[in-house]
């Protein structure tokens, strides 16, 4: 009785929200973690299923008609604190967010330039010592691509 008590609410916010809410990023960050929260209250996978659903469909719909960018609505998510945050982290709505927040915190983080920097504080490297280091570097980026790759698919 109150996992259909849950589901109801859960459903009824859902319904109000899509047929009367505001749709600025502020408005929609509050109204989905006012919705997650019912999931994240109690432990039952169908009431957290159903919520992830409605969720999904609400992210599905804004995306769909354009209605917000959802870059913004995840930077006001994760300011709603750690649900807002998860949220962000769970639904693949947020892709490009993701990508970029990694492109912005790499940006300045390139090769060449640490390679610069490496090589001044330690004068003192050998030829075979910094060939070493070129290979690690080549691995770790080869890597590096193959999970941001993964993690975009």
């Amino acid at each position: 009785k109150t996992v259909k008590m849950m589901k109801d609410f859960a459903s009824e916010q859902s319904d109000d929200f899509m047929r009367n809410g505001s749709l600025d990023p502020d408005s929609v960050a509050n109204h989905l973690v006012s919705i997650f929260k019912v999931s994240s209250s109690v432990s039952s996978k169908e009431v957290g299923a159903h919520v992830r659903k409605l969720i999904e469909d609400e992210l599905a719909h804004l995306g769909a008609n354009r209605i917000l960018d959802f870059c913004d609505l995840a930077k006001v998510l994760y300011d709603r604190g750690a649900l807002g945050g998860q949220m962000v982290d769970e639904f693949d709505e947020f892709r490009q967010h993701k990508l970029e927040r990694i492109q912005n915190k790499t940006a300045g983080m390139t090769f060449d330039h640490a390679w610069a920097e490496l090589a001044s504080m330690n004068e003192h490297l050998t030829e075979a010592e910094k060939a070493k280091l070129n290979s690690s570097w080549n691995q770790y980026d080869e890597r590096y691509k193959e999970c941001v790759k993964n993690f975009m698919h």
